[in-house]
């Protein structure tokens, strides 16, 4: 439907670029079993606590798909400055 529409989009969770390729920017991968393994070793240091968490880039949990050619050189650019922060 984004495609039909021109509306570009971000895929979550795999790689989404198949479905919609004129339509997908990019996709927020994650890793699994990383953000298990990030829980299991702070439970196992008993450091498991109630409350919320957070893992995503900085923690290597997820990571960016390809841009498959729908983003300039600049807009990748400022994405992968922004990576960096």
């Amino acid at each position: 439907m984004a495609e039909k529409e021109g509306i570009y989009t971000f895929g979550w969770i795999e790689d989404l670029h198949d479905l919609a390729p004129k339509a997908v920017l990019t996709s927020v991968v994650q890793d699994f079993p990383r953000l298990l393994l990030k829980g299991a070793i702070l439970v196992r240091k008993g450091r498991w606590e109630g409350k919320q968490y957070r893992f995503g880039l900085r923690e290597g949990v997820h990571h960016l798909a390809p841009y498959y050619g729908l983003l300039t050189p600049g807009e990748e650019a400022k994405i992968k400055a922004v990576k960096k922060i």
